[in-house]
């Protein structure tokens, strides 16, 4: 799922900012129509291109899902 927006500098802080409390919290992040929690760990990555004049800064959170937990017999 993407989203594209195009934003004053002072609105991309104040999304990115609201973006950060809600991660915090553990609060879950909405973007377009899905809904996700941040977990305790996750890996970020960071990018700066600049490809035919035109700049992008881009971050990336990855996270693995959480390993089900093994059920166990019960006579």
């Amino acid at each position: 799922m993407k989203e594209k927006q195009t934003l004053s500098r002072w609105m991309l802080a104040k999304k990115l900012q609201d973006l950060a409390l809600r991660i915090a919290a553990g609060k879950p992040v909405r973007i377009g129509d899905r809904s996700v929690r941040i977990p305790d760990h996750v890996t970020l990555e960071a990018e700066v291109e600049t490809e035919d004049g035109e700049t992008e800064l881009e971050f990336e959170i990855t996270w693995k899902a959480p390993k089900a937990k093994a059920k166990t017999k019960t006579k």
